[in-house]
């Protein structure tokens, strides 16, 4: 796990030496077998000494379920009612989940700045960051990607966020007080992703600032960040869930190959049936005065959407389907 040096040899003239124990990567010096943790040390030297250093796998400061990622698990980890694979790499510090399910995912103690990679449909209880002066990036490796999560949080001044390139759902069914919060100090970024966020008090709230890149609130319609804080009509939007698209620049209503979309005319709920794509798909519904109602991110290869029209006044609605660089669009009539 390492190793020891003598810095500084005793002599005659002078019976102090200076030694110090110096870890492999992956492990950390913990203490000398003598109890003293001073790392390099002094040791006045009266007689034959006989010291080894004690080391310990490196601690990641990320837990999940409750159990701590080291270099010594990392590459094999499991915890208790965990199901899926993570992996953690020590020495560029990302953390890869491949349809994990778990309780809480914890980050604390002095980590470095941590990108955690989605792949396929992970699930936690909990997220939440208890350190400082970091940054956790959440990103989806493929666009499929996707994080499922009751909450998510930062605790400490100067623990920034940053949601990219995934589709992240977070609390949309109230089960906790807010969805996506921070504690005053810490940034919140959203990169590309779509997101879900929803809350009993406040769905998004509590941050230094919210920055949007590459995205916008497409529902509800009307909201706006403000004040660390996506509001509506200068509330704090309770009780509802804040929904972030990717935007998708708004064009001419031009009819291509039609898709289905059964029924048609409809009351509360119609179901739009698709032709095979690969990759992911963007569907937006537009009024007949060509302005944007509603865009979503449809997952890959997804043959039916159910589209709830149930609050859109009668009338002609246009809904646009773009996946494998071809649109459809087909006309919807709202009875």
């Amino acid at each position: 796990m390492g190793e020891v040096s003598i810095v500084t040899p005793a002599t005659c003239t002078n019976p102090t030496a200076t030694v110090q124990a110096v870890a492999n990567p992956g492990f950390q010096f913990t203490s000398w077998s003598d109890g003293n943790t001073q790392n390099p040390r002094n040791i006045t030297v009266s007689s034959d000494i006989i010291l080894t250093a004690n080391f310990s796998a490196e601690n990641s400061g990320i837990k999940i379920n409750n159990v701590e990622i080291t270099s010594a698990n990392a590459a094999n980890f499991t915890a208790p009612n965990l199901t899926g694979t993570v992996t953690y790499d020590g020495n560029t510090n990302v953390l890869t989940l491949d349809n994990v399910s778990a309780s809480t995912m914890i980050f604390s103690g002095n980590l470095t700045d941590v990108n955690v990679v989605f792949n396929g449909n992970n699930q936690f209880s909990t997220v939440i960051t208890n350190t400082s002066e970091h940054k956790i990036t959440f990103s989806g490796q493929t666009s499929t990607a996707q994080l499922t999560t009751a909450r998510m949080s930062t605790r400490y001044s100067g623990s920034d966020l940053e949601l990219a390139n995934g589709i992240f759902r977070i609390n949309e069914n109230m089960s906790a007080s807010y969805g996506l919060y921070g504690y005053g100090d810490e940034n919140l970024t959203i990169t590309n992703a779509e997101v879900f966020v929803g809350g009993s008090a406040c769905a998004v709230d509590g941050w230094n600032s919210i920055t949007l890149n590459g995205c916008e609130i497409v529902e509800p319609m009307g909201a706006v960040v403000e004040d660390g804080c996506v509001k509506l009509n200068g509330e704090e939007i309770s009780n509802g869930v804040v929904h972030i698209a990717p935007i998708v620049e708004a064009i001419d209503i031009v009819r291509t190959t039609e898709f289905a979309i059964v029924p048609n005319p409809a009351k509360d709920e119609t179901v739009l049936m698709l032709e095979p794509y690969s990759g992911t798909a963007v569907m937006q519904l537009f009024d007949a005065n060509g302005r944007i109602l509603t865009t979503v991110m449809l997952p890959a290869q997804q043959e039916n959407y159910r589209l709830n029209v149930s609050t859109l006044a009668a009338g002609t609605y246009f809904i646009n389907v773009t996946a494998n660089s071809i649109r459809q669009t087909a006309t919807l009539v709202k009875k």
